[in-house]
Protein backbone atom coordinates (compact mmCIF):
# COMPACT_ATOMS: atom_id res chain seq x y z
CA UNK A 1 0.00 0.00 0.00
CA UNK A 2 2.51 2.50 0.68
CA UNK A 3 4.94 1.37 -1.90
CA UNK A 4 4.21 1.98 -5.19
CA UNK A 5 6.89 1.00 -7.78
CA UNK A 6 7.18 1.56 -11.29
CA UNK A 7 9.72 2.57 -13.47
CA UNK A 8 10.94 6.00 -13.56
CA UNK A 9 11.23 6.59 -17.39
CA UNK A 10 7.84 7.77 -17.01
CA UNK A 11 7.41 10.04 -13.77
CA UNK A 12 10.13 11.65 -16.76
CA UNK A 13 7.87 11.50 -19.77
CA UNK A 14 5.00 13.49 -17.26
CA UNK A 15 7.30 16.41 -16.49
CA UNK A 16 8.47 16.67 -19.85
CA UNK A 17 4.55 16.81 -21.89
CA UNK A 18 3.16 18.89 -19.23
CA UNK A 19 2.66 22.51 -20.93
CA UNK A 20 -0.11 23.37 -18.17
CA UNK A 21 1.75 25.96 -16.68
CA UNK A 22 2.05 27.90 -20.17
CA UNK A 23 -0.67 26.57 -22.14
CA UNK A 24 -3.55 24.64 -20.03
CA UNK A 25 -6.19 26.80 -21.45
CA UNK A 26 -4.88 25.59 -24.82
CA UNK A 27 -5.75 22.09 -23.53
CA UNK A 28 -8.89 22.55 -22.39
CA UNK A 29 -9.93 23.63 -25.33
CA UNK A 30 -8.94 21.42 -27.54
CA UNK A 31 -10.77 19.01 -25.14
CA UNK A 32 -14.07 20.43 -25.27
CA UNK A 33 -13.60 20.37 -29.34
CA UNK A 34 -13.99 16.73 -29.00
CA UNK A 35 -17.56 16.81 -29.65
CA UNK A 36 -17.11 13.25 -31.27
CA UNK A 37 -14.68 10.33 -30.48
CA UNK A 38 -12.29 10.24 -33.28
CA UNK A 39 -10.43 7.41 -34.98
CA UNK A 40 -6.84 6.75 -34.85
CA UNK A 41 -4.79 7.44 -37.59
CA UNK A 42 -0.62 6.21 -37.72
CA UNK A 43 1.35 8.81 -36.47
CA UNK A 44 3.08 10.54 -38.46
CA UNK A 45 7.00 10.78 -39.02
CA UNK A 46 8.08 13.72 -36.79
CA UNK A 47 9.29 16.78 -38.69
CA UNK A 48 13.16 16.52 -39.15
CA UNK A 49 15.96 19.12 -38.47
CA UNK A 50 18.68 19.80 -40.97
CA UNK A 51 21.46 20.00 -39.48
CA UNK A 52 25.40 20.80 -40.78
CA UNK A 53 28.29 19.63 -40.20
CA UNK A 54 30.80 22.00 -40.33
CA UNK A 55 34.17 19.75 -40.62
CA UNK A 56 34.00 19.94 -44.41
CA UNK A 57 32.05 23.42 -44.71
CA UNK A 58 33.88 27.30 -45.24
CA UNK A 59 31.14 28.25 -42.44
CA UNK A 60 28.21 27.19 -40.45
CA UNK A 61 25.13 26.38 -42.67
CA UNK A 62 21.87 27.08 -40.22
CA UNK A 63 19.11 24.68 -40.90
CA UNK A 64 16.36 25.61 -43.85
CA UNK A 65 13.92 25.37 -41.39
CA UNK A 66 13.35 24.65 -37.55
CA UNK A 67 12.04 21.00 -36.12
CA UNK A 68 8.48 21.48 -34.72
CA UNK A 69 8.94 19.30 -31.76
CA UNK A 70 5.88 19.11 -29.59
CA UNK A 71 5.76 15.57 -28.09
CA UNK A 72 8.39 13.33 -26.50
CA UNK A 73 8.33 10.86 -28.88
CA UNK A 74 9.35 13.29 -31.35
CA UNK A 75 12.23 14.78 -29.59
CA UNK A 76 13.63 11.32 -28.90
CA UNK A 77 13.17 10.79 -32.96
CA UNK A 78 15.11 14.14 -33.81
CA UNK A 79 18.12 12.83 -30.58
CA UNK A 80 18.36 9.30 -32.80
CA UNK A 81 18.64 11.00 -36.15
CA UNK A 82 21.43 13.27 -34.53
CA UNK A 83 23.11 10.86 -32.54
CA UNK A 84 23.86 8.55 -35.79
CA UNK A 85 24.74 12.51 -37.63
CA UNK A 86 27.54 12.77 -34.50
CA UNK A 87 28.61 9.33 -34.70
CA UNK A 88 29.75 9.76 -38.54
CA UNK A 89 32.24 12.56 -36.90
CA UNK A 90 33.17 9.82 -34.34
CA UNK A 91 33.96 6.85 -36.18
CA UNK A 92 37.07 8.70 -37.89
CA UNK A 93 38.43 8.76 -33.97
CA UNK A 94 41.19 6.36 -33.06
CA UNK A 95 40.23 3.45 -31.53
CA UNK A 96 38.91 3.13 -28.14
CA UNK A 97 39.05 7.40 -28.29
CA UNK A 98 37.05 8.12 -25.12
CA UNK A 99 34.67 10.74 -25.47
CA UNK A 100 32.15 12.30 -22.90
CA UNK A 101 28.78 14.12 -23.48
CA UNK A 102 28.49 17.68 -21.31
CA UNK A 103 26.27 19.77 -20.78
CA UNK A 104 23.47 21.56 -23.14
CA UNK A 105 22.74 24.72 -20.52
CA UNK A 106 20.49 27.31 -21.04
CA UNK A 107 21.06 31.23 -19.85
CA UNK A 108 23.66 29.20 -17.87
CA UNK A 109 21.91 27.06 -15.86
CA UNK A 110 20.90 23.43 -16.32
CA UNK A 111 17.24 22.82 -18.05
CA UNK A 112 15.08 19.54 -18.30
CA UNK A 113 16.10 20.19 -22.09
CA UNK A 114 19.72 20.24 -21.45
CA UNK A 115 19.62 17.38 -18.93
CA UNK A 116 17.33 14.93 -21.02
CA UNK A 117 19.66 15.77 -24.44
CA UNK A 118 22.52 14.97 -22.58
CA UNK A 119 20.77 11.60 -21.63
CA UNK A 120 19.67 10.79 -24.79
CA UNK A 121 22.68 11.56 -26.89
CA UNK A 122 25.26 9.31 -24.19
CA UNK A 123 22.55 6.68 -24.72
CA UNK A 124 21.94 6.39 -28.84
CA UNK A 125 25.68 7.33 -29.07
CA UNK A 126 26.70 4.34 -26.84
CA UNK A 127 24.02 1.58 -28.94
CA UNK A 128 25.78 2.50 -32.29
CA UNK A 129 26.87 -0.36 -34.33
CA UNK A 130 30.35 -0.88 -34.94
CA UNK A 131 31.60 1.97 -33.13
CA UNK A 132 35.29 2.00 -31.94
CA UNK A 133 34.65 5.05 -29.49
CA UNK A 134 34.03 4.94 -25.83
CA UNK A 135 31.14 6.98 -24.30
CA UNK A 136 32.48 7.79 -20.77
CA UNK A 137 29.43 8.98 -18.19
CA UNK A 138 31.50 9.58 -15.50
CA UNK A 139 32.74 12.91 -14.32
CA UNK A 140 36.09 11.39 -12.84
CA UNK A 141 37.09 9.84 -15.54
CA UNK A 142 40.08 10.99 -17.87
CA UNK A 143 38.63 11.54 -21.10
CA UNK A 144 39.53 12.63 -24.74
CA UNK A 145 36.79 14.57 -26.10
CA UNK A 146 33.69 16.45 -24.62
CA UNK A 147 30.78 17.07 -26.82
CA UNK A 148 29.53 20.27 -25.18
CA UNK A 149 26.14 21.93 -26.47
CA UNK A 150 24.70 25.68 -25.91
CA UNK A 151 20.86 26.58 -26.02
CA UNK A 152 19.90 30.24 -26.96
CA UNK A 153 16.80 31.49 -27.70
CA UNK A 154 16.28 33.48 -30.57
CA UNK A 155 12.41 34.61 -31.42
CA UNK A 156 10.54 31.37 -31.52
CA UNK A 157 13.67 29.50 -32.68
CA UNK A 158 15.72 27.36 -30.20
CA UNK A 159 18.80 27.02 -31.23
CA UNK A 160 21.52 24.10 -30.37
CA UNK A 161 25.15 24.67 -30.56
CA UNK A 162 26.69 20.78 -30.08
CA UNK A 163 30.98 21.29 -29.89
CA UNK A 164 33.28 18.45 -30.40
CA UNK A 165 36.57 19.40 -28.18
CA UNK A 166 39.71 18.09 -28.12
CA UNK A 167 40.51 18.24 -24.32
CA UNK A 168 44.18 18.03 -24.42
CA UNK A 169 44.74 21.45 -26.05
CA UNK A 170 40.89 22.41 -25.51
CA UNK A 171 40.78 22.72 -29.41
CA UNK A 172 37.54 22.90 -31.08
CA UNK A 173 37.35 20.16 -33.77
CA UNK A 174 33.57 20.67 -35.24
CA UNK A 175 30.34 22.00 -34.03
CA UNK A 176 27.02 21.42 -35.33
CA UNK A 177 23.76 23.68 -35.57
CA UNK A 178 19.93 22.20 -34.51
CA UNK A 179 17.04 24.44 -34.63
CA UNK A 180 13.74 24.19 -33.01
CA UNK A 181 10.58 25.40 -32.70
CA UNK A 182 9.97 26.88 -29.87
CA UNK A 183 6.26 25.08 -29.08
CA UNK A 184 4.79 24.95 -25.29
CA UNK A 185 6.34 21.83 -25.05
CA UNK A 186 9.57 22.80 -25.79
CA UNK A 187 9.01 26.02 -23.64
CA UNK A 188 7.94 23.75 -20.81
CA UNK A 189 11.76 21.98 -21.15
CA UNK A 190 13.68 25.12 -20.83
CA UNK A 191 12.40 26.29 -17.28
CA UNK A 192 14.47 25.24 -14.54
CA UNK A 193 11.91 24.63 -12.02
CA UNK A 194 11.38 21.44 -14.05
CA UNK A 195 14.62 20.60 -14.12
CA UNK A 196 13.35 17.91 -11.49
CA UNK A 197 9.53 17.38 -10.55
CA UNK A 198 8.21 19.55 -7.84
CA UNK A 199 6.16 16.34 -6.55
CA UNK A 200 7.37 12.76 -7.36
CA UNK A 201 4.81 11.85 -10.13
CA UNK A 202 4.28 8.33 -10.29
CA UNK A 203 5.49 6.64 -13.55
CA UNK A 204 2.97 4.09 -15.69
CA UNK A 205 4.42 1.00 -16.42
CA UNK A 206 4.59 -1.17 -19.67
CA UNK A 207 1.45 -3.85 -20.61
CA UNK A 208 1.81 -7.10 -21.77
CA UNK A 209 0.40 -7.78 -25.30
CA UNK A 210 -3.52 -7.73 -25.54
CA UNK A 211 -5.90 -7.72 -27.34
CA UNK A 212 -7.88 -5.02 -26.59
CA UNK A 213 -8.85 -2.38 -28.91
CA UNK A 214 -8.65 1.02 -27.94
CA UNK A 215 -11.77 2.77 -28.02
CA UNK A 216 -13.40 5.49 -29.56
CA UNK A 217 -12.00 8.60 -27.18
CA UNK A 218 -8.28 7.43 -28.52
CA UNK A 219 -5.81 8.98 -29.23
CA UNK A 220 -5.57 11.17 -25.65
CA UNK A 221 -2.89 12.07 -24.25
CA UNK A 222 -1.82 14.43 -21.91
CA UNK A 223 -1.40 16.98 -24.26
CA UNK A 224 -5.28 16.03 -25.55
CA UNK A 225 -7.35 14.64 -22.37
CA UNK A 226 -10.89 13.99 -22.79
CA UNK A 227 -13.50 16.81 -21.47
CA UNK A 228 -15.50 15.74 -18.72
CA UNK A 229 -18.81 17.53 -17.51
CA UNK A 230 -19.50 16.95 -13.47
CA UNK A 231 -21.47 14.55 -12.80
CA UNK A 232 -21.78 13.22 -16.22
CA UNK A 233 -23.12 9.47 -16.20
CA UNK A 234 -20.49 6.89 -16.23
CA UNK A 235 -17.83 7.08 -19.07
CA UNK A 236 -17.03 3.51 -20.41
CA UNK A 237 -13.44 3.34 -21.74
CA UNK A 238 -10.59 1.18 -22.22
CA UNK A 239 -7.16 0.13 -21.19
CA UNK A 240 -5.41 -1.78 -24.28
CA UNK A 241 -1.36 -2.49 -24.31
CA UNK A 242 0.65 0.34 -23.21
CA UNK A 243 -2.48 2.79 -22.54
CA UNK A 244 -3.06 5.69 -20.39
CA UNK A 245 -6.00 7.53 -20.35
CA UNK A 246 -6.60 11.51 -19.93
CA UNK A 247 -9.63 13.25 -18.30
CA UNK A 248 -9.43 17.08 -17.98
CA UNK A 249 -12.63 18.70 -16.13
CA UNK A 250 -13.30 22.56 -14.14
CA UNK A 251 -15.26 22.72 -11.66
CA UNK A 252 -18.23 25.22 -11.52
CA UNK A 253 -18.50 25.43 -7.87
CA UNK A 254 -15.73 25.17 -4.79
CA UNK A 255 -16.34 21.77 -3.48
CA UNK A 256 -15.05 18.43 -3.07
CA UNK A 257 -14.40 16.79 -6.23
CA UNK A 258 -15.19 12.82 -6.48
CA UNK A 259 -12.92 11.01 -8.94
CA UNK A 260 -14.10 7.26 -9.10
CA UNK A 261 -13.18 3.98 -11.05
CA UNK A 262 -15.85 0.98 -11.64
CA UNK A 263 -15.26 -2.59 -13.28
CA UNK A 264 -12.99 -5.46 -12.73
CA UNK A 265 -9.62 -3.70 -13.67
CA UNK A 266 -7.21 -3.02 -10.77
CA UNK A 267 -6.77 1.24 -11.58
CA UNK A 268 -4.54 3.52 -10.36
CA UNK A 269 -5.31 6.91 -11.04
CA UNK A 270 -3.48 10.62 -10.17
CA UNK A 271 -5.00 13.93 -10.09
CA UNK A 272 -3.36 17.06 -11.37
CA UNK A 273 -3.68 21.12 -10.80
CA UNK A 274 -3.09 21.19 -14.65
CA UNK A 275 -1.92 25.16 -14.70
CA UNK A 276 0.93 24.28 -12.10
CA UNK A 277 1.52 20.87 -13.37
CA UNK A 278 1.77 19.65 -9.37
CA UNK A 279 0.30 16.22 -8.36
CA UNK A 280 -2.60 16.35 -6.18
CA UNK A 281 -3.79 13.01 -5.04
CA UNK A 282 -2.79 9.66 -6.20
CA UNK A 283 -4.82 6.72 -5.42
CA UNK A 284 -4.99 2.63 -6.29
CA UNK A 285 -7.25 0.54 -4.22
CA UNK A 286 -9.88 3.05 -2.06
CA UNK A 287 -12.77 2.08 -4.89
CA UNK A 288 -14.63 -1.09 -4.62
CA UNK A 289 -12.66 -3.97 -5.91
CA UNK A 290 -9.46 -2.77 -6.43
CA UNK A 291 -10.73 0.42 -8.11
CA UNK A 292 -9.66 3.94 -7.30
CA UNK A 293 -11.17 6.83 -5.85
CA UNK A 294 -9.94 10.45 -4.63
CA UNK A 295 -11.66 12.48 -2.95
CA UNK A 296 -10.45 16.41 -3.08
CA UNK A 297 -11.55 19.96 -2.19
CA UNK A 298 -11.53 22.33 -5.41
CA UNK A 299 -11.77 25.34 -6.74
CA UNK A 300 -14.19 26.49 -8.80
CA UNK A 301 -12.70 27.61 -12.17
CA UNK A 302 -9.48 25.62 -12.03
CA UNK A 303 -8.43 23.88 -14.59
CA UNK A 304 -7.96 19.81 -13.35
CA UNK A 305 -6.49 16.91 -15.18
CA UNK A 306 -6.81 12.97 -14.52
CA UNK A 307 -4.65 10.00 -15.20
CA UNK A 308 -5.90 6.79 -15.06
CA UNK A 309 -4.06 3.27 -15.84
CA UNK A 310 -4.00 -0.16 -14.76
CA UNK A 311 -1.38 -0.26 -11.50
CA UNK A 312 -1.25 -4.69 -12.19
CA UNK A 313 -0.87 -4.65 -15.79
CA UNK A 314 -3.88 -4.99 -16.96
CA UNK A 315 -6.11 -4.21 -19.86
CA UNK A 316 -9.94 -4.27 -20.23
CA UNK A 317 -13.18 -2.39 -20.26
CA UNK A 318 -13.79 0.16 -17.31
CA UNK A 319 -15.57 2.67 -16.56
CA UNK A 320 -14.79 6.73 -14.94
CA UNK A 321 -16.89 9.43 -13.36
CA UNK A 322 -16.04 12.29 -11.84
CA UNK A 323 -19.09 14.54 -9.29
CA UNK A 324 -18.50 17.19 -7.22
CA UNK A 325 -20.33 17.49 -3.33
CA UNK A 326 -20.33 20.10 -0.55
CA UNK A 327 -17.65 19.89 1.13
CA UNK A 328 -19.03 19.25 4.82
CA UNK A 329 -18.93 21.44 7.43
CA UNK A 330 -16.72 20.43 10.81
CA UNK A 331 -17.14 24.60 12.12
CA UNK A 332 -18.26 23.08 15.00
CA UNK A 333 -15.23 20.98 15.87
CA UNK A 334 -12.56 23.57 14.33
CA UNK A 335 -9.95 25.02 15.78
CA UNK A 336 -8.52 21.38 16.90
CA UNK A 337 -5.51 20.88 15.56
CA UNK A 338 -3.48 20.84 18.89
CA UNK A 339 -3.93 19.15 22.03
CA UNK A 340 -4.92 22.00 23.70
CA UNK A 341 -7.39 22.66 21.60
CA UNK A 342 -9.12 19.21 21.06
CA UNK A 343 -12.54 19.02 20.56
CA UNK A 344 -14.80 16.76 23.34
CA UNK A 345 -16.62 13.61 21.66
CA UNK A 346 -18.86 11.79 23.90
CA UNK A 347 -18.39 7.77 23.88
CA UNK A 348 -20.79 6.34 21.24
CA UNK A 349 -20.88 9.61 19.10
CA UNK A 350 -19.82 10.02 15.79
CA UNK A 351 -17.66 12.82 14.49
CA UNK A 352 -17.86 14.37 10.83
CA UNK A 353 -14.11 15.52 10.45
CA UNK A 354 -12.17 16.68 6.93
CA UNK A 355 -8.35 17.00 6.70
CA UNK A 356 -7.79 20.40 4.99
CA UNK A 357 -4.60 20.27 3.94
CA UNK A 358 -2.01 17.73 3.95
CA UNK A 359 -0.70 19.02 6.85
CA UNK A 360 -4.20 18.75 8.72
CA UNK A 361 -3.83 17.38 12.11
CA UNK A 362 -6.90 17.01 14.08
CA UNK A 363 -7.30 16.57 18.13
CA UNK A 364 -10.11 14.51 19.72
CA UNK A 365 -10.55 14.42 23.86
CA UNK A 366 -12.58 11.49 25.16
CA UNK A 367 -13.65 11.36 28.61
CA UNK A 368 -14.53 7.53 29.97
CA UNK A 369 -14.30 5.30 33.28
CA UNK A 370 -10.57 4.97 34.18
CA UNK A 371 -10.19 1.39 33.55
CA UNK A 372 -12.61 0.68 30.52
CA UNK A 373 -11.69 -0.45 27.21
CA UNK A 374 -12.19 2.07 24.62
CA UNK A 375 -12.38 1.01 20.94
CA UNK A 376 -11.68 4.23 19.00
CA UNK A 377 -12.05 3.74 14.86
CA UNK A 378 -13.18 5.99 11.88
CA UNK A 379 -14.13 5.13 8.46
CA UNK A 380 -14.24 6.72 4.68
CA UNK A 381 -11.72 6.27 2.05
CA UNK A 382 -9.41 8.71 3.96
CA UNK A 383 -5.36 6.54 5.46
CA UNK A 384 -6.04 7.59 8.73
CA UNK A 385 -3.69 7.31 11.61
CA UNK A 386 -4.92 7.48 14.99
CA UNK A 387 -2.34 7.96 17.94
CA UNK A 388 -3.60 8.50 21.63
CA UNK A 389 -2.33 10.38 24.90
CA UNK A 390 -2.96 10.24 28.29
CA UNK A 391 -3.59 13.95 30.25
CA UNK A 392 0.34 14.35 30.43
CA UNK A 393 0.75 13.72 27.08
CA UNK A 394 2.04 9.67 27.42
CA UNK A 395 1.00 7.90 24.31
CA UNK A 396 -1.24 5.18 24.91
CA UNK A 397 -0.71 3.38 21.62
CA UNK A 398 -1.25 4.02 17.90
CA UNK A 399 -2.85 2.42 14.82
CA UNK A 400 -2.44 2.51 10.63
CA UNK A 401 -4.61 0.21 9.04
CA UNK A 402 -6.48 -2.34 11.74
CA UNK A 403 -10.16 -1.18 10.81
CA UNK A 404 -11.90 -1.46 7.61
CA UNK A 405 -9.95 -0.54 4.28
CA UNK A 406 -7.05 1.99 5.40
CA UNK A 407 -8.56 2.75 8.55
CA UNK A 408 -7.00 3.03 11.49
CA UNK A 409 -8.68 1.15 14.54
CA UNK A 410 -6.88 1.50 17.82
CA UNK A 411 -8.07 -0.33 21.25
CA UNK A 412 -6.96 0.56 24.76
CA UNK A 413 -7.66 0.42 28.56
CA UNK A 414 -8.38 4.23 29.78
CA UNK A 415 -5.92 5.29 32.06
CA UNK A 416 -6.55 6.54 35.51
CA UNK A 417 -6.94 10.36 34.85
CA UNK A 418 -10.60 9.07 32.52
CA UNK A 419 -9.67 11.27 29.82
CA UNK A 420 -8.27 9.88 26.46
CA UNK A 421 -6.77 12.57 23.89
CA UNK A 422 -6.38 11.32 20.16
CA UNK A 423 -4.53 12.85 17.64
CA UNK A 424 -5.74 12.35 13.90
CA UNK A 425 -4.23 12.32 10.90
CA UNK A 426 -3.73 11.08 6.97
CA UNK A 427 -1.05 9.38 6.42
CA UNK A 428 0.06 10.36 2.59
CA UNK A 429 -1.26 14.08 3.69
CA UNK A 430 -4.39 14.05 1.75
CA UNK A 431 -7.21 15.94 1.71
CA UNK A 432 -11.00 14.57 2.10
CA UNK A 433 -13.64 13.49 4.78
CA UNK A 434 -13.70 10.68 7.51
CA UNK A 435 -15.91 9.66 10.39
CA UNK A 436 -14.35 9.41 14.07
CA UNK A 437 -15.92 7.49 16.57
CA UNK A 438 -15.41 6.23 20.21
CA UNK A 439 -16.78 3.13 21.51
CA UNK A 440 -16.96 0.98 25.29
CA UNK A 441 -16.56 -2.79 24.58
CA UNK A 442 -17.21 -5.59 27.16
CA UNK A 443 -14.40 -6.61 29.00
CA UNK A 444 -13.66 -9.76 30.23
CA UNK A 445 -11.87 -11.44 33.22
CA UNK A 446 -8.27 -9.48 32.88
CA UNK A 447 -5.42 -11.34 33.62
CA UNK A 448 -2.30 -9.98 35.69
CA UNK A 449 -0.40 -8.46 32.91
CA UNK A 450 -2.71 -5.77 32.06
CA UNK A 451 -2.59 -3.40 30.82
CA UNK A 452 0.11 -4.90 28.05
CA UNK A 453 -1.57 -3.38 24.91
CA UNK A 454 1.15 -1.58 23.41
CA UNK A 455 5.08 -1.76 23.54
CA UNK A 456 5.24 1.02 26.55
CA UNK A 457 3.27 -1.44 28.74
CA UNK A 458 4.80 -4.56 27.34
CA UNK A 459 5.69 -7.08 30.74
CA UNK A 460 8.45 -9.57 30.30
CA UNK A 461 8.96 -12.91 30.44
CA UNK A 462 11.60 -15.30 31.30
CA UNK A 463 13.62 -18.24 29.39
CA UNK A 464 11.56 -21.39 30.66
CA UNK A 465 8.59 -19.40 31.82
CA UNK A 466 4.87 -20.08 31.38
CA UNK A 467 2.26 -17.21 31.73
CA UNK A 468 -1.25 -17.58 31.29
CA UNK A 469 -3.11 -14.55 29.92
CA UNK A 470 -6.38 -14.13 28.45
CA UNK A 471 -7.34 -12.14 24.99
CA UNK A 472 -10.08 -9.52 27.80
CA UNK A 473 -11.61 -8.87 24.27
CA UNK A 474 -11.52 -10.06 21.11
CA UNK A 475 -9.75 -6.96 19.79
CA UNK A 476 -6.91 -7.54 22.43
CA UNK A 477 -3.12 -7.41 21.82
CA UNK A 478 -1.01 -8.52 24.02
CA UNK A 479 2.72 -7.14 24.14
CA UNK A 480 5.63 -8.94 26.05
CA UNK A 481 9.77 -8.40 26.35
CA UNK A 482 12.05 -10.86 26.75
CA UNK A 483 15.92 -11.18 26.78
CA UNK A 484 18.23 -13.32 25.25
CA UNK A 485 21.92 -13.96 26.53
CA UNK A 486 23.34 -16.22 24.09
CA UNK A 487 23.02 -17.63 20.72
CA UNK A 488 20.63 -20.43 20.43
CA UNK A 489 17.53 -21.82 18.97
CA UNK A 490 14.60 -21.19 21.16
CA UNK A 491 10.66 -21.73 20.71
CA UNK A 492 7.88 -19.49 21.67
CA UNK A 493 4.54 -21.22 21.62
CA UNK A 494 0.61 -20.75 22.67
CA UNK A 495 -1.81 -22.96 23.49
CA UNK A 496 -5.59 -21.87 23.83
CA UNK A 497 -7.54 -23.22 26.54
CA UNK A 498 -10.49 -23.75 24.36
CA UNK A 499 -10.11 -25.69 20.29
CA UNK A 500 -10.89 -22.65 18.69
CA UNK A 501 -9.22 -19.68 20.07
CA UNK A 502 -7.31 -18.70 16.99
CA UNK A 503 -4.03 -16.63 17.94
CA UNK A 504 -1.41 -14.78 16.39
CA UNK A 505 2.42 -14.09 17.24
CA UNK A 506 4.57 -11.31 15.67
CA UNK A 507 8.69 -11.72 17.24
CA UNK A 508 10.72 -8.25 16.55
CA UNK A 509 13.90 -6.86 17.84
CA UNK A 510 13.02 -4.33 20.54
CA UNK A 511 16.03 -2.06 19.47
CA UNK A 512 15.37 -1.39 16.01
CA UNK A 513 11.52 -2.78 15.96
CA UNK A 514 12.76 -4.90 12.98
CA UNK A 515 10.43 -7.38 12.16
CA UNK A 516 11.89 -11.58 12.89
CA UNK A 517 9.22 -13.63 12.03
CA UNK A 518 5.87 -14.59 12.95
CA UNK A 519 3.18 -17.78 12.97
CA UNK A 520 -0.64 -18.11 13.84
CA UNK A 521 -1.29 -21.60 13.02
CA UNK A 522 1.57 -24.17 13.21
CA UNK A 523 0.43 -25.00 17.09
CA UNK A 524 -1.95 -27.43 17.69
CA UNK A 525 -5.90 -26.56 16.36
CA UNK A 526 -5.34 -22.83 15.91
CA UNK A 527 -1.94 -22.15 18.44
CA UNK A 528 0.68 -20.26 17.24
CA UNK A 529 4.51 -21.94 17.47
CA UNK A 530 7.57 -20.41 16.33
CA UNK A 531 11.03 -21.79 16.31
CA UNK A 532 13.69 -19.34 15.85
CA UNK A 533 17.60 -18.96 15.89
CA UNK A 534 18.12 -15.73 17.91
CA UNK A 535 21.41 -13.72 18.58
CA UNK A 536 21.76 -12.42 22.27
CA UNK A 537 19.77 -9.41 22.70
CA UNK A 538 16.14 -7.73 23.52
CA UNK A 539 12.99 -9.14 21.63
CA UNK A 540 9.41 -8.12 21.75
CA UNK A 541 6.09 -10.02 20.81
CA UNK A 542 2.84 -9.26 19.88
CA UNK A 543 0.55 -11.36 20.40
CA UNK A 544 -3.44 -10.78 19.50
CA UNK A 545 -6.68 -12.89 18.65
CA UNK A 546 -7.68 -13.66 15.24
CA UNK A 547 -11.06 -14.45 16.50
CA UNK A 548 -13.71 -12.01 15.09
CA UNK A 549 -16.20 -11.60 18.41
CA UNK A 550 -14.99 -12.76 22.13
CA UNK A 551 -15.25 -16.33 22.43
CA UNK A 552 -16.60 -17.92 25.61
CA UNK A 553 -12.69 -18.92 27.01
CA UNK A 554 -10.36 -16.66 25.74
CA UNK A 555 -7.76 -18.01 28.03
CA UNK A 556 -4.49 -18.85 26.39
CA UNK A 557 -0.54 -19.50 28.12
CA UNK A 558 2.41 -18.27 26.79
CA UNK A 559 5.87 -20.02 27.20
CA UNK A 560 9.54 -19.32 26.15
CA UNK A 561 11.90 -22.20 26.19
CA UNK A 562 15.37 -23.11 25.02
CA UNK A 563 15.40 -25.77 22.57
CA UNK A 564 17.64 -28.73 23.73
CA UNK A 565 19.95 -30.65 21.88
CA UNK A 566 17.62 -33.81 21.85
CA UNK A 567 14.85 -31.58 20.48
CA UNK A 568 17.16 -29.97 17.29
CA UNK A 569 17.83 -33.09 15.85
Amino acid sequence: MKNRIFTVLFGLVLVLSNPFSIAAQAIVDNAQAQTAPVQTTPATEPPIAQDAPLLKQDAPQPPQSPAQIDSLTALDAEAVRFSALLGQTLAALPPDTRVTVGSFQFDDVDSLFGTYWNKQLSSNLSRLENRRFLIITSNQAETDYTLDGLTLLIGDTLRIYTQLIRVEDAALMDTWVTDFLVTPFIQTLLLPGFASPPVPITPIPSYPSSMIAPDEYEPDSIDYPVFIENGEPWLERTLHEGDEDWFVLIPDEDGILILETAGDIDTYMTLYEAEAGLVLAQDDDSGEYYNAYIEYKVEAGKIYIVAVWSSDYETGVYQFRASTAEAPSDASIEPNNSMEEAALIEVGEQVNGYFELSSDVDWYRINAEPGAYLIIYTNGTMDTVITAYDQAGNELGSDDDLGSGFNARLMLIVPSGGVVYVELTEYDGAQGAYTLKAELMAAGESDAYEPDNNLSFAKRITLGETQNRTFTIAEDADYVRFTISEKNFYEIRTIAAGDYLDSYIGLYHADTDEYIAEDNDSGANYDAYLRVELEAGDYFLEIYCMSDDPLSNNAYTLSLTLVTEDDSD
